[in-house]
């Protein structure tokens, strides 16, 4: 329900922001309901789904650089193209902007945009960072550059997210779980038929192809993906399989620091998260909830257990998988060559699209405020929450005129929804 009123209000903000402005050539069509989807032949009260969309399911095609289209995809589109105009000024008037957000939401855009500089320097900019996991020289320094990882987000080998605790709602906690594969889940290493043994060995040639890019001979480089291949297999063995997540319960496992000492033996853990910056969860007291206890005794195995040159191999190639669409086209291509094996998508998105979608994530509230400023005028603004004020009130009717509820079940409800925070 709560991605249905995300969608709702996203195409409300959209329809009511005034008119779309010029797209570009290889934009999207115009907004609206267009009768030429529809399938009139077939009568609505026998299959509605192929009366309405019937036409549009026939002749639909799924553009190269996407991996399905719909409504949805449309809408994104059409805001994508608005970001894009809004990114763009920011970019050119980035040297002379006052205002140091803009100034950093210019310069950020303008830093995704510019391929030149990016196949100038290549590996340049991750340089410094294989110079620390060259440096790694034995199981403290592992576990400091591991440690050193947790902010970044790389998630290798364990994951950390901040999320209310599942069993009470006034808290917050520290959540451990899995991550660290290179493939999308525990099953693209466990499952035996070929089709998923030929991806693997297209897994591993693509690893050896990222490090030699990056200087490694070539008989060491695929002696090293093999390796790799091996080691993240482990973690996936010990790794939950996406139906064992559906239920919650399976993943929830609250315990103390001391209490995943004992669990998960071969990493100090306290001594872990107080490297990484996290001192609040940093005492053998403190509580965590452990998701993937399984994950968290093999990751914390390997970690004293594993030869230090797989470590480094593996840290070398999860440093190149996430920055290889910045490193410039070699490095892009080679990405996009292997995850096209497992999305389906024929072509890459524009550059600026790309971009586009990286400004939105790493500087999303100044995006925002920008794209306020120039497309989202005070009367639309009036107007989306006129709408939505008269969707409270219609709500408020229903629930006093419901014969399922009871008076005071009515009243909790009411209270509900008074308290429903409209962010226009």
């Amino acid at each position: 329900m709560r991605h249905r009123f995300a969608l709702f209000f996203s195409i409300l903000a959209l329809a009511l922001a005034g008119p779309a402005m010029s797209s570009r050539a290889d934009g999207p069509p115009a907004p609206g309901f267009n009768r030429v989807h529809m399938d009139t032949t077939c009568a609505p009260c026998r299959d509605f789904y192929t009366y309405a969309n019937g036409s549009w399911l026939r002749t639909a095609e799924i553009p190269a650089s996407y991996t399905g289209i719909g409504s949805a995809r449309d809408l994104v589109d059409r805001n994508t193209e608005v970001l894009y105009k809004v990114l763009e000024g920011a970019r050119l008037k980035a040297a002379t902007e006052t205002d140091p957000t803009l100034k950093k939401l210019g310069d950020f855009y303008g830093s995704c945009m510019d391929s030149t500089r990016a196949d100038r320097e290549g590996a340049g900019p991750i340089a410094p960072m294989l110079a620390e996991i060259n440096a790694i020289k034995d199981r403290a320094g592992l576990t400091r550059y591991l440690a050193s990882l947790v902010m970044t987000g790389m998630n290798v080998p364990f994951e950390f997210q901040v999320l209310p605790d599942l069993k009470n709602s006034r808290m917050v906690i520290m959540n451990l779980g899995q991550g660290g594969l290179g493939l999308p889940e525990r099953d693209y290493y466990t499952r035996t038929d070929s089709a998923s043994i030929a991806l693997r060995n297209e897994y591993v040639a693509h690893i050896g192809r990222f490090l030699g890019m990056i200087g490694t001979p070539a008989d060491a480089a695929a002696k090293d993906a093999a390796a790799i291949l091996e080691f993240e297999t482990r973690l996936a063995n010990a790794s939950m399989t996406r139906v064992a997540m559906r239920d919650p319960n399976a993943l929830y496992h609250k315990m103390s620091m001391a209490g995943l000492n004992q669990q998960s033996p071969g990493l100090d853990w306290p001594k872990f998260m107080a490297a990484a910056g996290l001192t609040q969860i940093g005492k053998p007291g403190d509580s965590v909830n452990v998701a993937m206890p399984d994950f968290m005794k093999e990751g914390a195995h390997e970690i004293a257990t594993a030869p230090l040159e797989v470590w480094k191999a593996y840290l070398r190639h999860h440093l190149i998988r996430q920055t290889a669409t910045d490193l410039g086209t070699a490095f892009f291509n080679e990405s996009f060559s292997f995850v096209s094996k497992l999305s389906g998508q024929r072509a890459p998105l524009a550059r600026w699209k790309r971009c586009s979608a990286e400004a939105d994530q790493a500087m999303g509230e100044a995006l925002g405020r920008a794209y306020v400023a120039t497309n989202f005028r005070p009367e639309a603004k009036a107007r989306a929450l006129e709408l939505v004020n008269n969707l409270q009130i219609v709500m408020r009717e229903r629930i006093g005129h419901s014969t399922w509820m009871s008076a005071p079940t009515q009243k909790r409800a009411i209270e509900k929804l008074d308290i429903v925070l409209k962010k226009i």
